[in-house]
């Protein structure tokens, strides 16, 4: 009997979405109906199987294919907010399993990013949330940046989603207040001191508090870094007087603090201590698993894995991208401290793999035919040992220091040399009792 029932509404479906293909007038007459004296579609979502959905994928896809003003009632009425989420819901679980349909959600979704209604959609999954919630983002957030993420970086082997840069400026805005909001989280101010050095003292929230807050600042960085690679400089400046620069600062003190730089050294593969594969941000990302030869043990990547892994360096990329050929944009960074603080990402970190690379790069344009630059950094003279640093060395039994003429001396520890003298000490000792 169900299985009858089911063909009966997938064929009237069907004959739904043949009556709407190409008909505007009766998309226009049929269309308002669905979110004002039925919530047929959401009941046809909500009650089929995800493999029997593809029908009523097309009618929605089919009425609002390059149309604003019907793409609004998906994001202004609470039926079509109601529908938005459970698209949302259905392609994480077709995307998951397989499914054909997943095809005509991709659809929909890249229509309404290409009429710009990127802030609608985003506006109206908050819909129906407290203001004071815990966190900011939603599971239906992160899987709409997923599929915002697929489009521009053309993953379903089609030209890109192009966006337009009013749509760049509110994605700057999300990161903003994302930013602000994990900064809050582990006892920061919303925004960094310049010149100030972080606190060492502070306390850091554990990864699992952050909800999807951190998934989805990992997705809107990635995003920003695909689009900020093909804006001219006016489109740059627009960016940076939406405030993006201070917000990639704010960003870079922030995983100071709480992604500490690490290096084989302090994370050594063993079997007391099993090492998990880097965090895969998308489906084009380099999965690197654990050799068999290690003789580690693997662990789920939630364990193991920091949420912001590759943060810093897809940061950074931003950074490079903005102030290539754009010299307002790399003047905006000199003042704001943006020159010093990729300087002082030009080490190895193992949770930000070539970020060394990434900002030698960056720091190529920030200087590039920008004399002001070039003379802040000719100006700079060593100040101090970078607190990750001193630690790096003391676990290597070493230690340096800024010697008078600007110079850095490394040299052992203090802990290393009363070893040293101990160990020597009983060697005279044996050498005495053998001569005895």
């Amino acid at each position: 009997m169900r299985n009858k029932v089911a063909k009966c509404v997938s064929m009237g479906t069907q004959l739904l979405a043949n009556m709407m293909t190409a008909n505007p007038d009766v998309q226009d007459k049929l269309w308002p109906r669905y979110f004002k004296e039925s919530d047929l579609l959401v009941q046809l979502l909500d009650t089929c199987d995800i493999h029997r959905v593809a029908y009523a994928l097309i009618c929605i896809n089919n009425c609002t294919m390059k149309c604003r003003d019907r793409c609004l009632y998906l994001t202004g009425t609470p039926i079509g907010r109601q529908l938005l989420r459970s698209l949302l819901e259905k392609a994480a679980r077709m995307l998951k399993e397989d499914c054909s349909a997943f095809d005509y959600v991709y659809a929909i979704f890249s229509n309404m990013i290409e009429l710009d209604l990127t802030p609608d959609i985003v506006a109206s999954l908050c819909h129906g949330y407290c203001e004071k919630r815990v966190h900011l983002l939603t599971r239906c957030h992160i899987t709409f940046l997923q599929l915002l993420d697929g489009m521009v970086s053309a993953q379903r082997d089609g030209p890109p989603v192009e966006i337009g840069i009013d749509t760049a400026v509110f994605i700057t805005a999300v990161v903003i207040k994302v930013i602000r909001h994990l900064r809050k989280m582990v006892g920061l101010p919303e925004t960094r001191t310049p010149n100030c050095p972080e606190s060492a003292s502070i306390t850091v929230t554990e990864p699992s508090s952050y909800g999807h807050d951190a998934e989805g600042l990992v997705l809107l960085i990635q995003i920003l870094g695909r689009v900020t690679v093909e804006l001219g400089p006016d489109a740059k400046l627009k960016l940076m007087r939406a405030h993006l620069g201070e917000a990639l600062l704010d960003l870079l003190d922030f995983l100071t603090i709480v992604q500490p730089r690490s290096t084989l050294r302090t994370l050594p593969p063993s079997k007391n201590s099993p090492s998990a594969p880097p965090l895969s941000m998308n489906s084009d990302s380099m999965d690197v698993t654990s050799p068999a030869s290690s003789g580690c043990t693997p662990a789920p990547a939630a364990s193991q894995q920091s949420p912001f892994f590759m943060l810093k360096a897809d940061t950074i990329k931003i950074i490079a991208n903005l102030s290539y050929d754009a010299k307002e944009v790399q003047d905006v960074f000199r003042v704001i401290g943006g020159v010093q603080a990729v300087l002082s990402q030009t080490s190895i970190d193992d949770d930000n793999p070539f970020i060394k690379e990434q900002s030698v790069l960056a720091l190529r344009n920030l200087l590039d035919c920008n004399p002001a630059n070039q003379a802040l950094v000719a100006s700079l003279e060593p100040q101090s040992i970078d607190p990750s640093s001193r630690t790096l060395l003391g676990d290597m039994g070493a230690s340096a220091q800024v010697t008078a003429d600007g110079r850095v001396s490394v040299g052992p520890s203090q802990a290393m040399k009363e070893m040293q003298a101990a160990a020597q000490g009983r060697l005279r000792f044996v050498d005495i009792s053998e001569n005895m």
